[in-house]
């Protein structure tokens, strides 16, 4: 938790140099009953501006997400991974996106570099989930799962709207950019940090991913 919480600071001194803004961070725990006490004391202890938010009923990263957001006053929102994957540039830029360019959503998308870092399996179905995305769902941004992603209150109001509990929320939430034609929604490059390790993709879990999917499709 140390270095997670050092990753945080580093966030939260290097965006406050490139922009006068006040960084708060909300931490969620999805159910998971492993949280040390001391792990959020020391959290609470090196931070500014940090609440941290818990459940008992493990839900789903989009459940946990839209309890973070809807909780957020802010004028811009940046959600990302509990592990912050993505270099501290990355973030930095789609918060640049939001302020400067007046964007209602950043939408961070992975380049070659980062599926020569995943397993097999997980970037064929990364992909192929892609591919599917822009001949079958016609999205925007066929990049739908990056884990970093940002929006101002325009684009809260769209994510407030998504329904889907596990990982394919983030395909409803581009699609819900779509419908509402969102023009200046962009795509931002983004790179994962150095010494990251993604899992494999369980079976179990891309059963569930698929009923949400088809359920996108008909919707």
């Amino acid at each position: 938790m140390e270095d997670l919480t050092n990753r945080f600071v580093e966030f939260q001194t290097l965006i406050s140099k490139h922009f006068d803004v006040t960084v708060s961070l909300i931490v969620v725990n999805d159910g998971s009953g492993s949280i040390d006490h001391n792990d959020v004391l020391l959290l609470k202890s090196k931070l500014k501006n940090v609440d941290f938010l818990s459940y008992d009923q493990n839900r789903g990263k989009g459940y946990a997400l839209r309890y973070g957001v809807s909780r957020a006053i802010s004028d811009f929102f940046i959600i990302t991974d509990i592990d912050l994957p993505y270099e501290a540039d990355s973030m930095i830029n789609i918060y640049r996106q939001l302020e400067v360019h007046h964007s209602t959503a950043a939408i961070g998308v992975r380049g070659k570099a980062y599926y020569q870092k995943i397993p097999v399996l997980r970037q064929a179905i990364s992909l192929g989930l892609r591919t599917f995305n822009k001949i079958v769902l016609r999205l925007i941004i066929s990049d739908t799962q990056c884990g970093l992603k940002g929006f101002n209150n325009v684009g809260r109001d769209i994510f407030l709207k998504t329904k889907v509990d596990r990982f394919l929320f983030d395909v409803e939430f581009i699609k819900l950019l779509g419908k509402s034609n969102k023009k200046d929604t962009i795509k931002q490059h983004v790179e994962l940090r150095e010494g990251i390790e993604l899992s494999s993709v369980g079976v179990s879990s891309l059963i569930g991913e698929l009923k949400d999917y088809i359920k996108l499709i008909i919707t």
